[in-house]
Parts: C-alpha cells; structure tokens; sequence
C-alpha cells in the first residue's frame, strides 16, 4: 500500500516525531511510505532573513535528508 504523510516542518518534536515512527513500522511492514514537507516552512520562513536562521534552516534540511 502507498501511504503518504504531509507535514509542516521538520522537528522531532510532539506529533511530527510520532509520524516518523509510524512511516517507519510501516515500511518496515513492507508498506511503501512517503513524507513530505515544504522546502521552506510555512511558521518560520521569517527566520530565513537572519544569518542564524538560514544557518538553522539548512541545518534541518541536512538533517533531514540524513
């Protein structure tokens, strides 16, 4: 089965940490499992204007994709 999962940002806190978890059993039952999520997020694109937020933003974008 394709299941797809649409989230607002990447954080492993709360809700978000718990769609990993589920995406990853899923896969693990042999399901085929997708996440996505927008490239710049929608709550903290004003921190994209600042050189630590640009620093975070590509931090968790490195993140994610490890």
């Amino acid at each position: 089965m394709r299941i797809s999962f649409i989230i607002p940002f990447i954080n492993w806190t709360g809700g978000i940490r718990i769609v990993f978890e589920y995406a990853e059993r899923l896969h693990q039952r042999g399901h085929e499992v997708s996440i996505y999520f927008p490239m710049f997020p929608y709550r903290f694109s004003d921190r994209l204007y600042t050189l630590h937020g640009l620093r975070r933003w590509v931090g968790d974008l490195v993140e994610a994709w490890s």
